[in-house]
């Protein structure tokens, strides 16, 4: 490539990038984007513990057992004061059985109800017609 081709290549793409930094910066910069709370319960990240301070503490399985002891109003003070979990919406906890690796057992899924056994067996469907008879039974054949 010559020169010239050389330098106006690079001059068009410098132009490019600059086209898309100012498509992109006008996202970034905008206070609607900023400024937004939202009202559905999530996963936020908050940065500063100064922030995170502010924000109402709550307890997990484990640390529902040391607070059992506490008055409520005692109780409350404990998890605004030092409570190690806070976030704006408390999580759901995870569900039974959540982190056991593997397939359970037959026995293990009737247990925990993943499997209903019916006591009574399944009807075999009637039909609406009987059959046609081509045959007559074996007791009854003629005789020859």
């Amino acid at each position: 490539m010559s020169t010239v081709k050389k330098s106006l290549q690079r001059h068009g793409d410098k132009q490019d990038k600059t086209k898309q930094k100012a498509f992109v910066e006008s996202y970034y910069k905008c206070d609607e984007r900023r400024n937004t709370v939202l009202d559905f319960p999530h996963i936020e990240v908050v940065r500063k513990k100064e922030e995170r301070k502010k924000l109402p503490g709550h307890t997990c399985k484990e640390c529902e057992i040391y607070y059992a002891d506490f008055p409520e109003e005692e109780r409350e003070k404990k998890l605004a004061a030092c409570s190690r979990h806070r976030s704006r919406y408390v999580p759901p906890d995870t569900p039974e059985n959540f982190w056991e690796v593997g397939f359970p057992s037959t026995q293990m899924c009737v247990e925990r109800g993943y499997i209903k056994e019916d006591l009574a067996p399944c009807q075999r469907p009637k039909r609406r017609q009987p059959y046609n008879v081509m045959f007559s039974p074996k007791g009854k054949e003629q005789k020859t």
